[in-house]
């Protein structure tokens, strides 16, 4: 997983350095700089493609999930399904799930592509498969020569999967990203503290890896802290309490509908004093502090694609501060949001220079 990611980082910030770059100072609009590269790290995982700066596709794909997140409520999660399906409601349906369907378009459409060139011999699968298309294909293989006749393992799961995969793995680490350098071009001196520490641990000869991470106690509490400040998903998923039960001295009837609002707990006062304030000292300053965030929701429903993300923030994060100085174009961000209602806090809107360092 860390070699594909860095394969990415390194292609990525090449392509940006020969396109996108004057007088060897790369200046980019911040969130498509970090949509292109955390899509193309997920994409090369799931069917080894990855996608280039003025693709149509993956351009329409990113402006329409924006849209579909920026513009989703606590009212679409309670529209029956009736209404959501009914001409009353196809004004707000269509502009919901368009981007949904636009992405399990995409993601079939490259699955049919694989199986048209495994067919063709243009695309041998070896014994383990380059990537998750493949790994699913020998599954849905190996069910087939053992007989399995209820196996669930198909064409139009793997798309579901994919989809699924491709969503929570785009959007959250792309926009997390994109409010750590708001972070940063705010506070310098935590990039200069930050970069103090990896260049002890790397002596300023190689890049960071995952091996490092017992190394870099304030890399660790910085990434806590863009994490808490962009608390990108305002509420966890919806539950139906199967039977009644007491959440913190409240009845509540079996059949309800619960959620854990976990923006309100990232907020939290009594826990994170002055929490608007970006302070990744915090963290070091009390180390039972992690356990009060969960940006991954927490117990056996906790996101599938964890691991995926903290290894994506800590290379990407670390590296940058490695390789680069931060500059704004024009006035800093405000380390603010611009859909504070809704269900995903989309991170300021700005462009950066990535200074390369010598």
């Amino acid at each position: 997983m860390e070699a594909k990611i860095m394969e990415e980082y390194r292609y990525r910030f090449d392509d940006f350095r020969k396109n996108n770059s004057k007088n060897g100072v790369i200046e980019v609009d911040a969130a498509n700089c970090f949509d292109l590269l955390v899509g193309s790290i997920i994409n090369t995982l799931l069917i080894s493609e990855r996608f280039e700066q003025g693709d149509k596709e993956f351009d329409e794909l990113k402006t329409s999930l924006a849209e579909g997140f920026e513009s989703a409520s606590i009212l679409d999660a309670f529209t029956p399904k009736w209404l959501m399906n009914s001409e009353w409601w196809a004004w707000r349906s269509k502009t919901v799930r368009r981007p949904f369907d636009l992405i399990y378009a995409q993601v079939d459409k490259g699955i049919k592509k694989r199986l048209e060139d495994v067919a063709s011999g243009k695309h041998i699968i070896g014994d383990e498969g380059d990537d998750f298309v493949d790994a699913f294909l020998i599954k849905m293989e190996k069910d087939k020569m053992d007989g399995v006749t209820d196996s669930t393992f198909n064409p139009e799961t793997m798309a579901i999967d994919m989809y699924d995969l491709w969503i929570g793995g785009q959007e959250t680490t792309s926009a997390t990203l994109t409010w750590a350098c708001a972070c940063f071009l705010n506070h310098p001196e935590v990039v200069e503290e930050l970069r103090k520490e990896l260049l002890g641990v790397t002596g300023g000869t190689r890049g960071i890896s995952l091996t490092d991470k017992p190394n870099t106690p304030f890399l660790n509490a910085t990434i806590n802290e863009i994490q808490r400040i962009a608390s990108i998903l305002s509420m966890n998923l919806s539950r139906q309490i199967k039977e009644d039960a007491v959440i913190d001295g409240q009845p509540i009837s079996a059949g309800t509908i619960v959620t854990t609002q976990m923006s309100m707990i990232h907020t939290d006062e009594t826990v994170f004093k002055n929490h608007t304030e970006f302070n990744p000292k915090r963290f070091l300053e009390n180390n039972n502090l992690d356990k009060s965030l969960i940006p991954f929701g927490i117990g056996k429903r906790v996101c599938l694609g964890e691991s995926l993300a903290r290894a994506e923030l800590y290379l990407i994060t670390g590296n940058l501060v490695l390789d680069f100085d931060f500059e704004p174009v024009g006035q800093k961000p405000e380390i603010k949001t611009r859909s504070p209602f809704a269900m995903m806090k989309r991170p300021p809107h700005y462009n950066i220079r990535f200074v390369p360092l010598n």
